[in-house]
């Protein structure tokens, strides 16, 4: 299914807005699903999310006490699949 470009743009920037807006990675994602994302793994202190309507990734990393440390945000148009070299 086809995204529409505008509304991929404006979800990418409530996602921008809040990742500046919240300081913890629990309110993050608390927002994030809110706005139809959902977890995908988690692993240590990182969890990635996608809101597969909008074609959204996310993956936030948490540093010390919960807070958020960094962060990616990418369409799925935008993740690219590297080839294998030869062996």
């Amino acid at each position: 299914m086809a995204v529409n470009t505008e509304e991929q743009q404006k979800v990418l920037q409530q996602v921008h807005d809040i990742l500046s807006a919240y300081g913890s990675v629990s309110a993050v994602r608390g927002e994030l699903a809110t706005r139809g994302f959902v977890v995908k793994a988690e692993h240590g202190d990182v969890v990635s999310m996608e809101n597969a309507d909008a074609e959204i990734f996310v993956l936030i990393r948490a540093g010390e006490a919960g807070q958020v440390a960094g962060s990616h945000v990418t369409t799925f148009d935008e993740i690219e699949l590297k080839p294998q070299g030869k062996s």
